[in-house]
């Protein structure tokens, strides 16, 4: 999972794009596949059901030319973090973006360089999100392989939902002048989120995957 930052536009969306190749790179035998029991063992809890949540977030920031709009509100606070993920990237919050992930050293060096870029003009100006749910432990189970249950043991997550995110995203003029990994468009985002038993209440962002190599 390490990347380089080559031309300087390479954001944590292109992030999660290198993530999703070495997870691709080779074909999965069924057999390596999470299942339910591979869950139970690890100590890991697959949440479907949340109490009733109210989201106490923003809908709609515009800030200059950059613009954050939310359309399909968040049920739980796992889909409460991936909503707030894009509205700090629109706002360049980088110091409340980074208390939203958990202990991922490839998403803290990513960070890194997207406030740069930020900080250089090379940043994606407006997030819609179309929509954002939570995946059943099946769709989960259908999407996901292998290498998710060594992260997930590195993590000693007790609790994790997968929360899918479908974004529309358009680049500032600089930073689709950079020749950027993904352009304008519609995308489909993964975000593992969980928690540890010691802060049952603080739900993170541990890793972001690409749909275009699912």
């Amino acid at each position: 999972m390490n990347f380089t930052r080559k031309t300087g536009c390479l954001s944590i969306l292109g992030l999660s794009f290198l993530l999703m190749l070495s997870a691709c790179a080779s074909k999965i035998p069924e057999e390596d596949w999470v299942s339910s029991e591979e869950l139970s063992s690890s100590k890991t809890s697959y949440i479907e059901n949340f109490p009733v949540y109210t989201y106490p977030g923003k809908k709609e920031v515009l800030v200059e030319e950059r613009q954050f709009s939310l359309f399909d509100i968040p049920e739980n606070p796992a889909e409460a973090l991936v909503a707030d993920h894009y509205l700090y990237l629109i706002t360049g919050d980088f110091d409340q973006l980074e208390q939203l992930y958990g202990e991922n050293e490839a998403l803290t060096i990513s960070l890194e360089n997207e406030q740069q870029n930020f900080q250089e003009g090379i940043y994606i100006q407006k997030y819609l999100i179309q929509e954002i749910s939570t995946l059943s432990q099946e769709e989960f189970q259908s999407l996901f392989s292998d290498s998710l249950q060594a992260e997930i043991d590195q993590w000693k997550l007790s609790e994790m939902v997968m929360v899918k995110a479908v974004i529309d995203l358009t680049w500032s003029e600089k930073g689709l002048a950079q020749i950027p990994q993904i352009g304008d468009g519609q995308y489909d985002r993964f975000f593992l989120c969980g928690k540890h038993a010691e802060n049952s209440n603080d739900w993170k962002i541990f890793e972001i995957y690409s749909g275009e190599m699912l």
